[in-house]
């Protein structure tokens, strides 16, 4: 067990992830976790991954920093955090709704499919996710797909001010929310600067002036992502944060849907379909579409894996061959890392006896 986590009481280390309760933590609701440094009890306070996540501990880079709320900040900021994971959580992010507040996502690295709503949406690296008050956001089958994100809780009542903001632009704020099309869309440049000065700011909340500054970071995050609203991808294209592809990407994503289910594929081949070397081409490609290559290959056959499993009754040992897998075992353990299910029982949940 991690240090951090000696002494915590029991509750906290059940079977429930932390992250879990304050994902489904009413509105106004605060858990207060003691620190083991100079025996104090601090709501807001950084943690490792908690005990019931321990064989994701291990991975480099698999780390969660929280900071629930209402705080001595902002009272209105009731969750402000970072999680990384490297594969799928069963039940981490189990579908809720958080009525008078405002959730926002943005992600920093992989690809997601989250509820919003009724509608499920793919959300890549480098795009904002808006969950309005009220709305059902939740996981693929509930679960939290391997990704590093940020991610706030704001209080967005129906009426009255919004984070410290005065009655004309709050209400200019709602008429903004309540008009966006889609959910998903490409993140303004400064969005994750001023995730990290958050974050900054709350390991170090007793600095003169913390809570004015927060509340101004708060502000021109909400307004930067309102400003924001580009429709999200159509399903099945590659994404981009901003622009076309250049020619030597597009060149060879349209190479790579050709051959989607080609189990000989190499980057080599595809760097010489692009007229790039193999460094250049997987800088180029993670740059203009927020994947690499290889990236984009196992989200594509990832859609189609889950469409054949749904719609059909084929073999999964034939799903797997038809998609370009060396084995149905492999095949397995990248779906598991994709959705947190093995292919069996995604069917089973899709396609009740």
């Amino acid at each position: 067990m991690p240090m951090a986590w000696k002494g915590l009481p029991k509750t906290i280390l059940s079977k429930k992830s932390v992250f879990s309760r304050m994902w489904n933590m009413p509105a106004g609701r605060v858990l207060d976790l003691p620190r083991r440094d100079k025996g104090r009890s601090q709501t807001m306070i950084t943690l490792p991954l908690p005990p019931t996540w321990k064989s994701l501990a291990d991975r480099p880079g698999a780390d969660l920093e929280l900071y629930p709320g209402p705080g001595p900040l902002l009272p209105e900021l009731h969750l402000l955090g970072r999680i990384h994971f490297h594969r799928s959580l069963r039940n981490g992010l189990p579908p809720c709704a958080h009525p008078g507040t405002l959730n926002l996502a943005y992600l920093r690295r992989g690809h997601v499919r989250w509820q919003v709503g009724r509608g499920f949406h793919a959300v890549h690296a480098g795009q904002v996710c808006v969950v309005r008050p009220g709305e059902i956001c939740g996981g693929e089958e509930g679960h939290l797909q391997p990704a590093e994100q940020f991610w706030l809780r704001l209080a967005f009542p129906e009426r009255g001010p919004v984070a410290g903001l005065g009655e004309e632009e709050s209400d200019g704020l709602r008429a903004a929310l309540a008009a966006l099309v889609t959910p998903v869309f490409p993140a303004a440049d400064p969005l994750e600067g001023l995730f990290a000065r958050l974050l900054e700011e709350h390991r170090s909340p007793v600095r003169p002036q913390a809570r004015a500054l927060v509340r101004a970071l708060v502000q021109t995050l909400l307004i930067t992502v309102l400003r924001q609203t580009e429709p999200a991808p159509v399903a099945g294209t590659a994404p981009k944060p901003a622009g076309a592809p250049s020619p030597r990407v597009a060149q060879a994503l349209a190479w790579l849907d050709g051959n989607l289910l080609n189990p000989d594929l190499k980057l080599s081949d595809l760097a010489r379909e692009s007229g790039l070397s193999a460094a250049g081409l997987r800088a180029r490609f993670k740059a203009e579409t927020g994947y690499t290559p290889h990236e984009y290959l196992m989200h594509h056959r990832m859609r189609l894996a889950r469409e054949r499993l749904a719609e059909t009754r084929t073999p999964i040992t034939q799903i797997a061959r038809e998609l370009g897998f060396s084995s149905s075992q492999y095949f397995a353990t990248v779906f598991g890392r994709h959705l947190g299910l093995s292919p069996g029982e995604f069917r089973a949940r899709k396609r009740p006896m």
